[in-house]
């Protein structure tokens, strides 16, 4: 029996920067039509974030290129069907399947994004960071949720 495609589970990579030092991307599970507020929510819970501030998660489709704020009510999974067919199957990191992605950003009060230092400094370390693991350097992001 098939499964209906919005019951299907999507693994969404998100990547959280200098809120969680020392992860490249955290994997959440989500369907068609869970939100990013849900996804963030789950995020939240993972990486063991402040619950007093405001995140929000934004999807980039160059790396190092703009950023789109998705808004509470966006789903994810639906914006990453929208990307090329090698960005998806390419989900290594080797190459153009690493230039789409979503990263988890800090929201400040006034509405604006807080980057936490140079937006650039911030990319050079992540990438810096997936070439180690890809080199056995550093160990993989893990999939399961960290130890209590």
């Amino acid at each position: 029996m098939r499964r209906r495609l919005e019951d299907q589970e999507f693994s969404l990579r998100v990547y959280p920067g200098a809120l969680a030092e020392g992860t490249i991307y955290c994997p959440v599970s989500a369907r068609k039509n869970t939100t990013a507020a849900e996804a963030i929510e789950c995020l939240i819970d993972r990486l063991r974030l402040e619950r007093t501030k405001c995140y929000v998660l934004a999807e980039v489709k160059e790396f190092g290129g703009e950023e789109w704020i998705l808004n509470p009510g966006d789903c994810p999974v639906q914006r990453m069907m929208l990307w090329p067919r090698s960005a998806l199957e390419n989900r290594s990191g080797l190459g153009s399947g690493d230039d789409y992605r979503f990263l988890l950003r800090e929201k400040n009060l006034d509405g604006s994004i807080h980057y936490g230092g140079s937006l650039q400094m911030w990319l050079r370390v992540t990438e810096e960071r997936r070439r180690m693991v890809e080199r056995g350097f550093l160990p993989q992001p893990a999939g399961s949720d960290p130890p209590s």
